[in-house]
């Protein structure tokens, strides 16, 4: 269960209000589409993926410089582990190990 006091317990109604904006740009500008992706949901998903497997995610120049590795595992031994999301209507984790 989440600590109601830990931060990852506001991101449904984070995403929620993201969604909302989007459809009042929408429909505001109809001629195009504001959809949320790319930096903005790979970050989402990081924190989330951080979050549900004790993960520490590292800045984001230092996941440059590690070709991709955005987070290190909170385990003996520091596996590392690379978080990818995107938009849609599913979910998949994938363990990577090497």
């Amino acid at each position: 269960m989440t600590d109601p006091d830990h931060p990852i317990g506001k991101v449904p109604g984070l995403i929620g209000q993201l969604y909302e904006l989007v459809a009042q740009l929408e429909a505001l500008f109809p001629s195009r589409r504001f959809t949320p992706d790319g930096h903005l949901v790979g970050s989402i998903g990081e924190v989330i993926a951080a979050h549900r497997y004790g993960l520490q995610l590292l800045y984001p120049s230092l996941a440059w410089l590690q070709k991709s590795i955005t987070a290190l595992a909170r385990q003996p031994g520091n596996a590392q582990a690379r978080c990818s999301a995107m938009a849609s209507d599913r979910c998949r984790f994938q363990n990577c190990a090497s």
